[in-house]
């Protein structure tokens, strides 16, 4: 269901009320993942998200991909991924990280809960892996 999300990268912070989110990790690797955070809080339909992912790598990073993916229940919705240095700005670390990620949720989306799942990986490696909940509400003077 592609129509769920347009994805694209922010390659610079803009101003935004960053609300901390609580995660799980899905795996370990050689980022430690300390700070998860989303813009708004809620997320919107048909307004821009914002997630922000901060924390410590282990080792150098200069080079990957990342991979988004949003599930329903046992289904996933929606799968992207991208180059992981237009994020980071490689080389980067070792020391501290941060990476943050934008989409437009479409006027199309259901107002449900989803399964939001960030992977950073270099090849084989796993160098993060967090999952959160994504909650889609309408705007607050929409339907």
């Amino acid at each position: 269901m592609a129509i769920l999300c347009s994805l694209f990268v922010l390659f610079s912070i803009v101003a935004a009320e960053f609300q901390n989110v609580e995660f799980s990790k899905c795996a370990d690797g050689t980022v430690e993942p300390q700070l998860v955070a989303q813009d708004p809080n809620p997320a919107r339909i048909g307004k821009r998200f914002d997630l922000k992912i901060s924390g410590n790598a282990s080792e150098a990073i200069t080079q990957g991909k990342f991979t988004i993916s949003l599930k329903f229940q046992f289904f996933q919705v929606f799968s992207t991924e991208g180059d992981l240095c237009k994020i980071l700005s490689c080389p980067v670390g070792p020391g501290p990280i941060s990476a943050t990620l934008g989409m437009d949720i479409p006027e199309a989306a259901p107002p449900l809960s989803y399964e939001f799942k960030v992977e950073f990986k270099d090849g084989d490696k796993e160098l993060m892996c967090i999952t959160t909940d994504l909650k889609l509400q309408y705007a607050a003077n929409e339907k």
